[in-house]
């Protein structure tokens, strides 16, 4: 598998669960009722515009100006230093995806309104940069063979965000050499999970320092849902976020 190539998209049919790592705990199921999630609403449009001029006068000048100098100390570099070059050059990449994601962040904060987002072509975009980045396998499993999901944007934003900080620890933390994500999508609401083959940890350990997760947790939440980690050690990891309808269908004030 090279790093270049697409995640696969696998449906998986309605009546069965998606293929587990070897090692892996059950899946949860989804509750039979949910009981009535606590909502947040995106930020107010002052808290929002306060945000995005922040983000653009500070971290987006700052991720222009390195992309700037990376750029320009590629064309210093000798032609026959091929490594140096190709290093620069993935630096580089990696910057101008940051820039884009604050570039989208900013967009996002300022406009929530009447917009639509499918998650499914969401999450394809974001396993495919990582795979390309990464080296590490992504496979895209949909539930039922439902290829579009279209949901508010700022839901869609809050699961990608929780899918992508699940996929990076699975490389980052796991050094996993495949990961899966898993979307059913029902009448009581939305069930994701990322599975990985990585070396896993000890169940209740902290990591000192590591914020990931208890941001995780926060999105999760403000969409009324639930996030569970489930891991072995040497027999990687499963994050499951479930969200029940009435999180999916956030009406922005």
């Amino acid at each position: 598998m090279t790093a270049g190539q697409a995640p696969l998209l696998v449906p998986v049919p309605s009546n069965q669960p998606p293929a587990q790592q070897a090692g892996n705990p059950t899946l949860p199921t989804l509750p039979h009722e949910a009981a009535q999630p606590h909502v947040s609403k995106p930020p107010s449009k002052d808290l929002a515009g306060w945000l995005a001029r922040e983000l653009h006068d500070g971290l987006a000048q700052d991720l222009l100006y390195l992309g700037l100098q990376l750029s320009a100390l590629e064309k210093q570099v000798p032609a026959d230093l091929v490594g140096v070059k190709e290093q620069l050059g993935l630096l580089q990449q990696v910057v101008q995806d940051s820039y884009q994601q604050v570039r989208t962040t900013l967009d996002l904060l300022r406009s929530w309104e009447d917009q639509k987002r499918d998650l499914v072509e969401e999450l394809r975009v974001l396993a495919q940069s990582i795979q390309q980045r990464t080296g590490m396998k992504v496979i895209l499993r949909v539930e039922g063979g439902e290829n579009a999901l279209d949901l508010p944007r700022w839901v869609a934003h809050q699961l990608k965000a929780i899918v992508n900080e699940a996929l990076w620890n699975a490389w980052r933390h796991g050094r996993a050499r495949q990961a899966s994500v898993t979307l059913w999508y029902g009448k009581r609401g939305l069930l994701i999970t990322v599975v990985d083959d990585g070396c896993g940890f000890e169940p209740g350990r902290q990591l000192q320092g590591h914020f990931g997760l208890r941001i995780m947790r926060e999105r999760a939440e403000a969409l009324g849902g639930r996030l569970q980690v489930y891991s072995v050690p040497q027999k990687g990891t499963q994050v499951s976020l479930y969200v029940p309808r009435e999180g999916l269908n956030i009406k922005v004030a």
